[in-house]
């Protein structure tokens, strides 16, 4: 119902993963150009040991989200009541 809203959004997610593959591929496959930056170390086991809880969560609600979707639940519908009486018609609705 609003193709150039529509056109332009789609132009913007093109454009942004352009930029974030491009800047990815300089980031990671680029040949070191500082040499100081040889010198420094991977991830120590305190940074390993906050990251992966992190990664774990984040998988797990990347796969597994219905924990988290059926708890918010509740407060969805409720504001979804309480902004209805509220909210102007939409076309083809009375």
């Amino acid at each position: 119902t609003y193709p150039i809203a529509t056109a332009l959004a789609t132009t913007g997610v093109i454009v942004a993963a352009a930029y974030l593959l491009t800047a990815l591929q300089r980031v990671i496959y680029n040949p070191l150009t500082n040499p100081e930056n040889e010198k420094l170390p991977d991830l120590s086991p305190r940074e390993l040991a906050v990251l992966i809880p992190l990664l774990v969560g984040i998988l797990w609600v990347g796969i597994y989200p219905k924990p988290f979707l059926q708890r918010m639940e509740p407060a969805a519908r409720a504001l979804i009541e309480q902004v209805k009486p509220n909210a102007a018609p939409t076309a083809g609705q009375p």
